[in-house]
């Protein structure tokens, strides 16, 4: 399963049709709470590009993206959806070096709902 972001004002490297521009990650940890509309956090493992800056800085500022959308696509499928309100970067990490790096991006937003 492959799976994509769609920050707002920032294009990521995707190629794939209909998600041209989307941020593709490797690996998403969301736990859901218990009611939509909470607020809620996530995390996402995604390789070093030039959005990594992008999201240092978010992270540094505290401005806050007005919507994140996260699609999970199987084949030519999303089979899941969401989305998530004024979100701020919370935390970045980078573990290890060179081409085995992968960064943490953590998020929190003040709402979240499937789309």
């Amino acid at each position: 399963m492959d799976i994509y972001l769609k920050l707002p004002g920032h294009a990521g490297a995707s190629v794939r049709r209909g998600y041209r521009h989307w941020l593709e990650v490797q690996q998403l940890l969301f736990d859901r709470p218990l009611l939509e509309k909470d607020a809620a956090a996530f995390t996402i493992f995604k390789t070093p590009d030039a959005l990594s800056s992008v999201l240092m800085g978010l992270r540094r500022s505290g401005k806050a993206f007005s919507r994140v959308r996260v699609h999970q696509v199987e084949g030519s499928e999303a089979l899941g959806r969401l989305r998530f309100d004024q979100v701020r970067v919370s935390g970045f990490t980078i573990d290890g070096a060179g081409d085995l790096a992968m960064e943490c991006v953590q998020f929190s937003a003040k709402r979240w709902q499937p789309e």
